[in-house]
């Protein structure tokens, strides 16, 4: 029997504790405020593809529970933000993408903060399963992965699965797994609901998917149409 120092509870209580959680992304803004200024940022996004802003009810209602959850302490720290073929989801990216960089760039700073945006399909390209590969795609699929703040457009559109050597991969999934397990930002835009992603993908995701998102359901008017 090997001779170990004894350890006292409390040494034994602090090896155990648990680790460090990440601050919750957070827009410090009155909600009123972070209303009017993701508004203005819709706007501008709408109108800059030369289509009409349509300020309906649904409208009105995904902005405030949008701003809502950049505004929350209490919230989970990833947004869903699923519903019908052009109702507005990824524009709505665009502008919270607006936001955070009227509320985080910095002319005297080479340190500004914002988010990058991808869609699932281009991420599906870009990821390189060859670690011997010497790739920019890898790198940028990399930079993606642990993006302090992302976007993901349209997920579900990709291929799920990518071959290589025989092996069958699954770039999305490891992702989101990543992101999950690091507790980092993630927004999320997609056509699918609950049903539909648990079938795409596994359980676990759509567990952890629980775990990890807010989710705003888009209805109204496709802007495509007008």
């Amino acid at each position: 029997m090997h001779n170990q120092p004894t350890l006292k509870l409390q040494e034994l209580l602090y090896r155990v504790r648990p680790t460090a959680t990440r601050p919750i992304f957070q827009i410090e803004l009155p909600i009123a405020d972070a209303e009017k200024l993701l508004l203005t940022c819709l706007k501008l996004e709408v109108e800059s593809r030369g289509r009409k802003f349509i300020y309906d009810e649904p409208t009105k209602q995904n902005v405030r529970n949008v701003a809502r959850w950049l505004t929350s302490e209490k919230k989970k720290n990833g947004l869903l933000l699923y519903g019908e073929v052009g109702t507005g989801k990824t524009i709505m990216v665009r502008a919270i993408g607006s936001l955070i960089r009227a509320m985080y760039s910095n002319a005297r700073s080479s340190e500004n903060r914002y988010l990058s945006v991808v869609s699932a399909i281009d991420l599906s390209k870009i990821y390189n399963p060859d670690k011997e590969a010497v790739s920019d795609r890898n790198d940028q699929f990399i930079r993606y992965k642990t993006a302090q703040w992302l976007a993901i457009d349209d997920l579900g559109t990709e291929p799920l699965v990518k071959k290589s050597f025989g092996n069958e991969l699954t770039p999305i999934s490891d992702l989101l797994f990543h992101r999950y397990d690091h507790q980092l930002m993630t927004i999320i835009t997609t056509n699918d609901n609950d049903k539909t992603i648990a079938e795409k993908y596994d359980v676990r995701i759509a567990d952890r998917f629980n775990e990890m998102f807010n989710r705003v359901s888009y209805i109204g008017q496709s802007y495509r149409k007008n």
